[in-house]
């Protein structure tokens, strides 16, 4: 008891004393064990605690604004960031987080913040006995991977649906699996997870490529109702780039993949947009 009210000069919360001191005994073991693990992990710098503090409703408003900039790719804050708490050193407003002007240059900020230990966000468990400190999402030097390389099919562009974007160390694929179209990054020792048709599409927007990859249901409807229509926009797009498919007439293309289906052809369609009209590489 006596530690807990000690404590409570050193934070900005949005409860009373009274109202801490009076929470459960597991949550008030919970509490303490907490705070040392928190001590012994971050050093002898000195910080103020913060929870629903006007400090964090403004970072919650800031955030809120720059998310929806970005075209929301975060449905709530709770995806953005698990923070429950936030500890802030005696130099956090040297980063200036609310003049920032995108959800990049705001997580780039807190990433520095948080390797110099001046802003550190701390999601919280329950702790009984013992208690540990797990840092998450975070890599002080963050190896910035290189574009090497793009291929419409590594086995052609008639024998795979797929198309490649390599980079320094890996590649990701890009193709329906099985129905939906997904990029899947693909390291030299293991799978490094996938990415849908809508976040796709927000990572675009936010590195500055306004328009969207067609929309699968678009594609699919056009496929089903007027297969020549869109066999024609697909030609366009190969016409684009380099391949065994450059030289081939629409017919013959037609010709080609009148077998596919629909899942195979839209996999090659957004495929082909994002490699020639979303993306520029010197």
């Amino acid at each position: 008891m006596k530690d807990l009210t000690s404590a409570y000069s050193k934070v900005d919360v949005d409860r009373s004393l009274d109202e801490v001191l009076n929470i459960s005994d597991a949550w008030r073991e919970s509490c303490i064990l907490g705070a040392k693990v928190l001590k012994k992990g971050l050093g002898k710098n000195t910080y103020k605690f913060h929870k629903g503090s006007k400090w964090v409703k403004n970072l919650q408003d800031h955030y809120a604004i720059l998310n929806k900039r970005a075209g929301s790719p975060f449905k709530n804050i709770n995806k953005w960031t698990p923070a429950d708490i936030w500890l802030l050193g005696t130099s956090e407003r040297s980063y200036n987080l609310l003049q920032t002007e995108s959800l990049i240059e705001l997580n780039a900020k807190l990433q520095q913040a948080f390797k110099e230990r001046q802003i550190v966000g701390s999601s919280l468990k329950q702790m009984s006995d013992k208690a540990h400190i797990e840092q998450v999402n975070y890599r002080a030097f963050k190896k910035i991977p290189h574009y090497t390389g793009r291929t419409v099919g590594k086995t052609g562009f008639y024998n795979a649906k797929d198309v490649y974007i390599y980079f320094g160390g890996g590649e990701i694929q890009f193709r329906t699996f099985p129905d939906s179209w997904q990029a899947e990054i693909k390291g030299e020792k293991a799978n490094m997870g996938k990415m849908s048709h809508g976040p796709i599409n927000t990572v675009l927007k936010l590195v500055g490529i306004p328009k969207f990859i067609t929309n699968q249901v678009t594609l699919r409807t056009l496929i089903k109702k007027n297969r020549p229509a869109f066999m024609k926009k697909l030609h366009a797009l190969a016409k684009k780039e380099a391949g065994d498919h450059k030289r081939d007439s629409l017919k013959i293309m037609t010709e080609k993949l009148q077998d596919k289906d629909v899942n195979w052809l839209v996999s090659k369609y957004c495929g082909l947009e994002l490699l020639i009209t979303k993306l520029s590489f010197n």
